[in-house]
């Protein structure tokens, strides 16, 4: 029996030499490192740390005897009891083992991957109520399906990401493009930018450079005190929350927007809104809690909505264009208080004579043509004319319109 011990032990010891061979160990700034992989993409594991305090930024890479590798796994004990109060986490790690920030005295995690480690909940120990994490821009829910939950905080933060951020009067912007002739920036939160009114710029120059404003970014302008707001044609989206909970009494949103986000416009003092035709898509409760009678919206397409982007649908007037009733409620815009055609956004030609209204419906040759529409003012006994005549121009009657006179008695 010891002599079958002695030969597996003596077969098991070249392995055990390659092994140690290959995959040293090494230490730098305090912290020490296991190399998991030498090939074309060189890798690291943190292993221990027994002389790392306080404040740390874990690298992203290290170099070790002229080669570079990327930390991608912090083991299981790697900075266990080590009185850390901040850790820096780079977007290169992969991994991170059950209790590597367990026993410590963290205030702040900083994570820069946008895809987030899966973790565990020994990871930072059993205090995370004390601690604040801050993650990347608009990765909040992936942290959370990860596991990163029941921190002190969570911050969504550019720096993460290495984005170009700024601040001019009392707007912050974020630069989305620096790509052609015309770089871009996106408004993020802006909590400073309160009073009775925010004049958005359709262009800012920072640094010598001038950037044109394409969007209203997530939470821009929530919680603000805002009354009145200017939007620049610039601008193409409008992010979710962008103005939630502020006192709005008008807005003009401009031909140029194409999406505006969830809860966009919660919680304001709107009685009507225009939604010009180049909106494709409103969010969920977008218009919710507002004091809405009017809603003008100039799309022959008609945007996406949900069932609650307005509240109380049955108090509001909805202005369509003329001849869109049945794709409006095909796309879901029904249960209001009623549903007007309104020729104004084609730019066609109306008229009202003796209380029918006519809508021209050809200008061409020598004999321009009218139709009658809605006209909900012609009672009793009347008389439709052969033609009409309006600002010196002739027209024949051909055609007596959906509805024209229904329900006129």
């Amino acid at each position: 029996m010891k002599k079958h011990l002695q030969v597996l032990i003596f077969l098991m010891l070249p392995i055990f030499s390659i092994s140690q061979t290959s995959f040293e160990i090494f230490e730098i700034d305090d912290i020490k490192y296991w190399v998991t992989s030498s090939q074309e993409n060189p890798t690291v594991k943190i292993i221990d740390s027994p002389n790392a305090t306080g404040a740390i930024v874990i690298p992203e890479t290290v170099t070790h005897q002229g080669i570079t590798y990327h930390v991608t796994d912090i083991g299981t004990w790697a900075f266990t009891g080590n009185i850390l109060t901040s850790v820096t986490i780079p977007g290169s790690v992969t991994a991170i083992g059950r209790f590597a920030f367990s026993g410590n005295l963290l205030e702040k995690v900083k994570a820069k991957g946008i895809t987030p480690v899966t973790i565990y909940s020994e990871t930072f120990g059993n205090h995370r109520e004390k601690i604040a994490l801050i993650i990347p821009e608009g990765t909040k829910s992936e942290y959370g399906t990860a596991g990163w939950t029941g921190f002190k905080s969570i911050t969504e933060d550019d720096d993460a990401l290495g984005i170009i951020t700024f601040e001019k009067d009392h707007i912050n912007y974020r630069v989305t493009s620096l790509e052609g002739v015309s770089p871009t920036v996106e408004i993020k939160a802006s909590p400073n930018a309160t009073g009775a009114i925010v004049i958005i710029p359709e262009t800012v120059t920072h640094q010598g450079i001038t950037y044109r404003v394409t969007a209203i970014g997530n939470y821009a302008f929530r919680d603000n005190g805002l009354t009145s707001v200017i939007i620049p044609d610039s601008v193409s989206t409008i992010g979710r929350f962008a103005f939630d909970n502020n006192g709005l009494t008008s807005v003009i949103i401009p031909d140029s927007v194409t999406a505006i986000g969830n809860f966009a416009f919660r919680y304001n003092d709107l009685t009507s809104v225009t939604i010009p035709d180049s909106v494709i898509s409103i969010g969920e409760a977008t218009f919710y809690n507002n004091a809405l009678e009017k809603v003008k919206t100039k799309g022959l397409t008609p945007a996406t909505i949900f069932s609650n982007t307005f509240k109380n649908r049955a108090e509001i007037a909805l202005i369509i264009p003329e001849g869109t009733k049945s794709v409006y409620k095909s796309a879901g815009w029904t249960g209001f208080k009623s549903i007007t055609e309104d020729d104004d956004e084609l730019g066609i030609i109306t008229f009202e004579i003796d209380h029918i209204n006519y809508r021209v419906t050809s200008l061409e040759g020598l004999s321009p043509t009218v139709e009658i529409k809605e006209s909900p003012t012609a009672t009793g006994a009347i008389d439709i004319p052969e033609t009409v005549t309006h600002e010196d121009i002739i027209y024949r009657v051909t055609v007596i319109g959906d509805e024209a006179f229904a329900g006129n008695g």
